[in-house]
């Protein structure tokens, strides 16, 4: 049977909007888009690689308060803010150099990549450069 509830661990979360940050349904978590760390309603880093280690540590804090691990991850969305597509291919390579060598020194280490999908978008909340999106899988018991 479907059930859906907030994931274990990140019921205190708090909402920052009329949605909610993370939504368990049987086997899955699936999580809202995840922004940098924002100071005064700004990225706290001003630049691409900075949003993205950023993000990439509050994935990491949720899932350790969830009992998950990056393991889990099986789906990554990437939003990249880009007003053409020189910029956005500019920052989709930053975002991948950023990504991979976030991952590549995580520990316990990525045994299987997830699959992924990035693209281009006009604005992101507060400005930031970066939004990541992760959907975990939770093994059966």
């Amino acid at each position: 049977m479907y059930q859906k509830k907030i994931p274990i661990g990140l019921e205190k979360l708090t909402k920052v909007g009329p949605f909610s940050p993370a939504v368990q349904t049987n086997h899955r978590i699936n999580f809202s888009g995840i922004l940098p760390d924002l100071w005064d309603g700004q990225p706290v880093s001003p630049d691409i690689t900075g949003q993205v280690f950023s993000a990439m540590d509050k994935i990491k804090g949720f899932l350790d308060q969830c009992h998950r691990t990056l393991n889990d991850i099986y789906e990554v969305t990437i939003m990249i803010q880009a007003a053409s597509q020189e910029e956005f291919d500019e920052r989709y390579h930053e975002v991948n150099i950023a990504y991979t060598e976030w991952l590549g020194t995580a520990q316990p280490a990525v045994e299987i990549m997830p699959v992924r999908k990035a693209f281009g978008v006009s604005f992101l909340p507060f400005g930031a450069l970066v939004e990541i999106q992760p959907r975990i899988l939770i093994q059966e018991q």
